[in-house]
């Protein structure tokens, strides 16, 4: 199985690269102009630097004399027999130096420059003590974190002067309901943690409750060591200190799931990776991220939503790689031992950071959350059995990995039964973006059609008005009712997930029978709640009551906006776009994406309803609202809550505290969980504060509608871009096509290029409207079209061929625009964010 992957990943990805949009070039240094520059040490390690392979991350952060890196790997779960299935750290790696190399106080000059386009983090420091060098990172072909030292020690070094480098692994409570519950066990999660020697090793083996065993091995090459046990969690290597000193740390961690033997199995990974020699690791390790970077291309005129843009794809290639998805909470990139926000995983959340990733090209990054799903269909069909069903799959808002419905009886979540389509729905883009056949027969149309199976076996029959009703029944995370009738987010996931589902049979050639099942429903499907709101006008409502009004009323305060239930046809749906313009049900979509308050950011797809819609001024709103309110962290993570502000002490006092008071949980250390409207726990603030991924999931996703669009069964180009806005791109479409393109700020489009990957043929809709175009082929042969009267080009193509797509009499003597950059230096501003850190201690 794993050959097949790989040579589908080669197949897919390897060819369709950039390069192929021959009418514009990428200079090799594009990337290094979003390099993450820091301009002083960070000591908060929420603001650190994140590195990782996919499977093995974490965190890298400072000390006034070194060094903190926290180990992460994404399939390290905790399964005890009574307690919540958790995603555990492997242990910590602490470097000191044996100076204050990094004191702010003693700093004559310090950069510390995370490199996107190399997966790596260089750091720079000069004192009175010592100059440092420090080279981090994470091999992406086996799980060996490096870490290269170099320091020049400048006066006389005191008798007995050391390096210390310590292993080590405490554990702690998760501390999943921190804002408003405690743990007052302080036992838990400490777990049973050893720390040996073999020979010249630190070998550190822990064993779960549940079963999983897991081994992190630190070698030193290059320096003499001693190990001393400090305890039966942490041992040290000390290393003598020279004048001029150069060492490389070398960290593996292997778990039970990659071997029987973890111990010697890290040992081996740290062994193969010296006798290939770091030179050659290094140098196969930026291969992959070179071929990695050039499966697509994005350039916006505005440098830094490009510039997270970049960022969110080095994080996805950084964490989705290994057996699991990647926590919405968190990510590889916990820092404070074992906390992680909410702990179980919601699939509301999960799932955004999956969005967007088949149009950016990183199909394969989409596996990972696909088998994890498809694993989960006995679960699936055991908890549709319990709701009462003949047959299908259920899987619940909140749930663990290993299959446990976790809200299964959950007063807000237990009649929502959406997550298995939304799955469905991310299952079907990898296969319309791939067309790999055999994945879908195999692992992607079981799973729908079960998810298929539970609703034509939960619906029933309204005699007589001749249509099909669901009840009860609930939105997303709805805390108000679990008896509702008819909801809008049931109505519109079952009509892109029947659809799909009869796509996927047509082209396996199964199913006659249910393709007329799925057909019939979606014929006889109940119309969408409509309710007439003063100063807004209409608006989609959330459902029905059982008494058929519908819900909420005009005058509730129960909003929409938390996660755009009332927009699903838009989007996570598919079903309602730009096909539909001038129709009452798009109008009442525009009208709700027009009205979406700035303050509505972390878990709600606004941006990409807008990009749908084509609300290209919108979407920059909503873009920056997400940037200015939620990027709280310096290497450009953001934290996926709206309502934080509420627990600074000015939020009554402040104009605007929604923005202006959004980030005093982080900074002032005064602050207490203290509020009914987000927790009362009574905790510090500051120990919890972690990052989330689903606000860049949206920006990310919402970036690429904007550009590119090919859901509605043809490819547009540009779709949603926003006034005097240039961009580039190249990205993947629907049917396995590489589509390149570039508009300047006069909205001038002077061409569009397309590859094909599996020989289908090419719809998309006339980037000039009605204006006569030529389609060519390499050798600028013509290719036959034709045009229909809603200005759609189609043409047949060959794999592997590029056609190229102009007005008819364009200049055919155009050079070739090249896209160059100049290597970032400094920290960048944008409203209340900030990529890197300004220096402080110094003129500059």
């Amino acid at each position: 199985m794993k050959n097949i992957v790989s040579a589908f990943i080669i197949l897919f990805c390897n060819i369709s690269i950039i390069q192929a949009a021959s009418l514009f070039k990428v200079a090799n240094n594009y990337m290094t102009q979003h390099d993450i520059v820091y301009l002083e040490p960070e000591f908060d390690s929420f603001n650190g630097f994140p590195l990782g392979n996919g499977d093995l991350g974490g965190m890298l952060w400072f000390t006034d004399e070194g060094i903190i890196l926290q180990l992460n790997k994404i399939d390290l779960y905790d399964k005890p027999v009574d307690g919540r299935m958790t995603l555990r750290s492997a242990g910590r790696l602490k470097v000191n130096l044996g100076v204050p190399c990094y004191s702010y106080m003693h700093l004559a000059d310090f950069e510390a420059r995370l490199s996107l386009q190399n997966a790596d983090l260089k750091i720079k420091s000069l004192t009175a003590f010592a100059d440092t060098e420090i080279t981090s990172w994470i091999d992406a072909n086996s799980n060996v974190w490096v870490i290269d030292c170099q320091t020049d020690y400048k006066n006389s070094l005191p008798s007995g002067a050391i390096n210390r480098i310590s292993l080590e692994r405490w554990g702690s409570r998760d501390f999943g309901g921190w804002y408003g519950a405690r743990d007052q066990d302080v036992t838990n999660g400490l777990g049973t943690a050893k720390v040996n020697k073999r020979e010249n090793d630190i070998i550190l083996e822990e064993t779960f409750e549940g079963g999983l065993r897991f081994t992190v091995a630190c070698r030193v090459v290059g320096t003499p060591t001693e190990i001393q046990r400090v305890s039966d969690r942490e041992s040290s290597m000390i290393v003598p200190l020279s004048s001029k000193q150069k060492y490389k740390i070398l960290i593996s961690v292997v778990s039970s799931n990659d071997s029987d033997d973890p111990a010697l199995e890290a040992i081996s990974l740290l062994d193969k990776a010296e006798s290939k020699t770091l030179e050659v690791l290094r140098r196969e390790h930026l291969d992959w991220w070179n071929q990695f970077w050039t499966k697509s291309f994005v350039h916006l005129s505005d440098n830094y939503l490009e510039n997270i843009y970049y960022i969110r794809r080095y994080l996805m290639g950084s964490s989705s790689r290994g057996k699991y998805p990647v926590p919405f909470n968190g990510g590889l990139w916990t820092t404070n031992y074992d906390h992680r926000q909410w702990v179980t995983p919601h699939h509301w959340n999960t799932q955004e950071s999956y969005w967007g990733l088949a149009v950016q090209n990183d199909c394969e990054l989409l596996r990972p959350y696909i088998e994890t799903y498809a694993n989960m269909i006995p679960q699936g069909k055991s908890l549709a059995k319990r709701k009462g069903t003949k047959g299908g799959l259920l899987i619940t808002e909140a749930h663990d990995f290993s299959g446990n419905m976790v809200s299964a009886n959950w007063g807000n979540m237990t009649t929502n039964y959406t997550p298995a389509s939304q799955i469905s729905k991310i299952m079907w883009e990898y296969y319309a973006y791939t067309q790999d056949y055999e994945y879908l027969k195999s692992t992607i149309y079981p799973f729908m059609k079960e998810a298929a199976e539970f609703y034509l076996n939960f619906l029933k029959w309204d005699d007589v008005k001749k249509e099909f009703y669901i009840y009860p029944a609930q939105p997303y995370e709805h805390e108000w009712s679990s008896k509702l009738k008819n909801t809008i987010t049931d109505r519109y996931m079952i009509e892109s997930l029947f659809k799909n589902c009869i796509k996927a049979a047509q082209d396996l050639s199964v199913d006659g029978a249910k393709i007329k099942q799925w057909k019939h429903v979606l014929a006889h499907l109940w119309a969408p709640p409509i309710l007439d709101v003063p100063e807004k006008g209409k608006v989609f409502g959330l459902a029905f009551t059982e008494n058929n009004e519908v819900y909420p009323d005009a005058k509730s305060n129960i909003q929409g906006y938390h996660f755009d239930a009332h927009t699903t046809a838009v989007f996570p749906a598919g079903v309602l776009g730009l096909d539909h313009i001038g129709t009452d049900y798009f109008e009442i979509a525009r009208n709700i994406a027009l009205h979406h308050p700035q303050n509505r950011n972390a878990i709600t797809p606004g941006a990409i309803v807008s990009a749908r819609l084509g609300l290209g001024d919108k979407v920059l709103e909503r873009l920056q609202c997400s940037v200015n309110y939620l990027q709280h962290f310096n290497q450009g993570l953001f934290y996926n809550l709206d309502h934080w502000h509420y627990f600074s002490r000015y939020v009554d006092q402040v104009p605007n505290a929604e923005l202006y008071a959004q980030r005093d949980y982080i900074y002032d250390s005064r602050l207490t969980y203290n509020r009914s409207e987000a927790g009362k726990s009574g905790f510090r603030t500051k120990p919890f504060v972690q990052c989330g991924m689903e606000t860049m999931g949206i920006l990310g996703t919402a970036i690429n509608e904007m550009l590119l669009q090919s859901h509605e069964g043809k490819i547009r180009v540009f779709p949603a871009i926003p006034s005097k806005f240039g961009a580039a791109f190249t990205l993947r479409a629907e049917g396995a096509f590489i589509v390149s393109s570039t508009i300047d700020s006069l909205e001038t489009i002077p061409f569009v290029e397309i590859r094909s990957l599996a020989g289908k043929e090419c719809r998309i809709q006339n980037p000039w409207e009605d204006e006569p175009v030529q389609v060519m082929v390499q050798g600028n042969r013509d290719v036959n079209f034709v045009v229909s009267k809603d200005n759609v080009i189609s043409f047949k193509t060959i794999v592997g061929k590029s056609y190229l797509i102009r007005k008819k009499g364009a200049s055919e003597h155009c050079s070739p625009e090249v896209f160059e950059a100049e290597r970032n230096r400094l920290p960048k501003k944008y409203g209340e964010a900030m990529l890197g850190k300004v220096c402080t201690f110094k003129d500059r």
